[in-house]
């Protein structure tokens, strides 16, 4: 009778928080609620209520009626389970690993979508793709104050009008329908744009296939566009106030990674820890290696809790033998790694593949790179992890993108508008790139893409750190709380790399400067000298060798056709350089019966002594530059002396 009448206490109770939070539940998902709150104390039971519906409103419900599969998710993140993979300080996520989010314009959340089980490859997962990129930016609109005031109109009313509109603003996307001409394209209609030759570019770069406002006029189905800006990207933290806290980025937990307390306490201890990310880490370049191992040997005593090594993993794609260059280099990693096994012992190695790494090229996501290449030297490192491009980082309850392409060369491509400077560039590039809320924001014919895996480069909210390993220069930008670095190419010197502390929301841009290397001898070229650990192997000896073997090639072959025109001009065969065809000409028309034309009289030239002034300028203009080079490289040779006296 007892237990009867407790029953009912708590099923009151529950019926009430739901008419104050607007909701109802179905019969088994209100039997399960009640049996879990019954073994709750009376006391304890109206906060657990307050609890369970405040993570109910954060979760991306259809409807305000709760299921029983709603109400098992929802006590999941209200208990906070211990598991061991919420427990993880450090883990890396592979593509499969990654959740699939979408904007549903019915609900008005996100979502994971209802997946169609046969048309995985069908073409309307393409037109889902394109739609996503769009709403995902869309979406933000509602929620920027600083476009409160602002009417936009779609494409579609604006093929209805027939009279010119004055001024107008559109959110479309630039997309190029036909050669040399530009459109704007909603989910409405699509129509054709000019830029006008005053036209306002905001800071970004405006580039196919991103999602952008255009300001501007309207007449006769032509859009001519005045400004053009760039949709503000937005913190993490608004976007989920706006959606909730479940897990939008990879793994089998509920609960994102910055809402869990056990994470947020495991940061907070950790604090300090760091990653070390790398960029074109090409294998088969002993410079590379040599680099690296002077890495290894500086952060032995404080290692990383992570190496993020990106691709391309070699000089030499694409070619045949590319996989043994490869697998060389893999045995070449290994016999480095185990120098510092002791002190690395609990440092992980992510290996992220370039664009030109096998198994796949020229289409995202990668896979990871084949085990064949490597597992039969790393199988003593369990913590050597490849995974493909893009991937997703936890530390904590931080969270890291990492993506190796040349984004900012695609961009510029095909971008109507280019900064003058490096510097500008790069801010522009990251602007454009967090305004899409992905990665690669062009096309997918210039950026192959699998259509139903475009999920993995969508950022529905904005990780703590995102790693561009471009091709370009190295830079650092931070924008909205998130942190946006480039590594830069490490086989070019001077060997930069990055050091990022997550949880600090630090970033460190570092350099190794120039290396002496060996590359005949590769095994030495591993054991570097210690005394050059203070200087970090910085030398201005490496570039002299070329120089001065170009300057030694040009004054040899200077000298030597200086000495053959003398010898030609003793023996009185030096002519004009158009002679012999002259001559050539003439015989070709004697030959053909032409008649030869009347040519102007010539000053006729002495048959013992057939002397040229021309060719006389031309020697002693040699001379000149013989005598110059000669003083140049003397200078070069005893710059070179000096050098080597100095490091020996």
């Amino acid at each position: 009778m007892g237990d009867e009448i407790e029953r009912r206490l708590v099923r009151k109770s529950l019926n009430d928080a739901l008419r104050v939070n607007a909701m109802m539940m179905k019969k088994d998902a209100q039997d399960y609620t009640i049996a879990k709150l019954i073994r709750v104390d009376a006391p304890a039971r109206r906060k657990w209520l307050e609890s369970i519906f405040d993570v109910a409103r954060r979760q991306s419900l259809k409807e305000n009626l709760l299921s029983l599969a709603d109400m098992e998710n929802i006590m999941s993140q209200v208990v906070t389970t211990r598991s061991d993979r919420a427990a993880a300080l450090f883990k890396a996520y592979d593509v499969p690993d990654f959740i699939d989010i979408e904007y549903s314009t019915a609900t008005k959340i996100m979502q994971k979508p209802e997946r169609r089980g046969q048309d995985s490859g069908d073409v309307r997962r393409m037109t889902d793709a394109y739609v996503q990129r769009f709403l995902f930016v869309q979406q933000r609109i509602s929620r920027l104050t600083a476009f409160a005031g602002i009417k936009f109109q779609k494409i579609e009313d604006l093929l209805s009008i027939s009279h010119p509109v004055e001024h107008t603003v559109v959110l479309a996307m630039l997309t190029q329908q036909k050669a040399d001409t530009w459109h704007l394209e909603d989910l409405t209609g699509t129509v054709q744009v000019e830029f006008a030759p005053d036209c306002a570019y905001h800071e970004g770069l405006f580039s196919e296939g991103c999602v952008m406002i255009f300001e501007g006029t309207y007449q006769s189905l032509l859009f001519t566009a005045t400004s053009v800006g760039l949709v503000p990207a937005e913190r993490a933290e608004e976007t989920r106030k706006a959606y909730g806290n479940a897990n939008w980025f990879a793994g089998d937990e509920k609960l994102c990674f910055r809402s869990s307390n056990k994470l947020r306490v495991m940061a907070q201890y950790h604090g300090k820890e760091y990653i070390i990310a790398l960029s074109d880490f090409h294998l088969d370049n002993p410079k590379v290696l040599t680099a690296f191992r002077k890495i290894l040997d500086g952060y032995r005593y404080q290692p990383p809790i992570a190496y993020i090594l990106c691709g391309n993993f070699s000089s030499q794609c694409r070619q045949p033998q590319t996989m043994e260059v490869l697998h060389r280099g893999f045995r070449h990693l290994a016999s480095v790694l185990e120098e510092f096994e002791a002190d690395h012992a609990e440092t992980h190695f992510i290996f992220v593949p370039g664009p030109d790494d096998p198994p796949t090229q020229c289409v995202t996501p990668r896979l990871s790179l084949p085990s064949e290449l490597c597992e039969e030297y790393l199988q003593r490192w369990p913590k050597c992890q490849f995974v493909g491009n893009p991937a997703r980082v936890q530390l904590a309850n931080s969270e890291i993108v990492v993506y190796r392409e040349d984004v900012i060369e695609k961009l510029c491509r095909h971008a109507v508008n280019v900064p003058a400077t490096e510097q500008e560039l790069a801010k522009a590039a990251v602007q454009t790139v967090l305004s899409q809320a992905h990665l690669c924001p062009v096309p997918i014919h210039v950026s192959p893409v699998i259509w139903n895996l475009d999920h993995a480069l969508r950022m529905p909210a904005l990780p703590d750190t995102l790693i561009i390993a471009d091709k370009f220069q190295p830079f650092h930008e931070s924008s909205k709380e998130c942190n946006v670095v480039n590594p830069g190419p490490f086989w070019a010197t001077p060997h930069s790399f990055m050091l990022i502390r997550p949880y600090q929301r630090e970033v460190e841009h570092s350099e190794l400067g120039q290396l002496i290397t060996e590359p005949n001898d590769f095994s030495q070229t591993m054991h570097a000298s210690s005394n050059s650990t203070q200087n970090a192997g910085v030398s201005p000896w490496p570039r002299r060798p070329a120089k001065m073997q170009r300057l030694v090639m040009v004054v040899i072959c200077s000298a030597l056709f200086a000495q053959i025109a003398q010898a030609n001009l003793s023996i009185g065969r030096l002519v004009l350089l158009n002679g012999p065809r002259r001559a050539e000409r003439s015989l070709t028309r004697n030959q053909m019966g032409i008649p030869e034309v009347a040519k102007r009289a010539q000053p006729q030239q002495s048959e013992d002594w057939p002397i040229c002034s021309t060719s006389m300028e031309r020697i002693a203009t040699l001379r000149a530059q013989l005598s110059r080079l000669e003083v140049e490289l003397a200078a070069e040779l005893e710059a070179a002396r000096r050098c080597s006296l100095h490091q020996f």
